[in-house]
């Protein structure tokens, strides 16, 4: 992780619970049927309500959804309780999409770099 994020915005894509930088979110909206780009199936999984969506700014790609079920909150979170991905794992992941985890509550959450999910994929 290059930047330890002190606020993540935490959200559900079918029963699992993610977190991602606050600073990597352009704005949160119900998903539309539009002209912007979404991702509605990613590594994370399909939704199964699609009823949220986190946009996030590409750069020259532009403007990209992720369809999530449900946003859930912003949590500030301490550095401490941020963890890199080991080594081992991330020669495993799919395209560096997971940034490290998080520790909220007891529980590791996901901690994804948004961009790097939404970044090259239409749906």
């Amino acid at each position: 992780m290059n930047e330890a994020p002190s606020e993540l915005l935490i959200f559900r894509v079918d029963c699992r619970i993610y977190c991602a930088a606050v600073s990597d979110v352009r704005r949160i909206g119900p998903t539309r049927s539009g002209g912007e780009a979404t991702v509605a199936c990613s590594p994370l999984g399909q939704p199964c309500t699609r009823r949220r969506g986190i946009v996030v700014d590409c750069g020259d790609a532009g403007e990209r959804t992720l369809v999530v079920d449900e946003v859930l909150g912003v949590r500030r979170v301490p550095a401490a309780d941020l963890r890199p991905v080991p080594a081992f794992a991330a020669a495993c992941l799919h395209a560096g999409t997971v940034a490290g985890f998080a520790m909220l509550g007891d529980e590791p959450t996901v901690l994804v770099d948004l961009r790097a999910l939404v970044g090259g994929t239409d749906t």
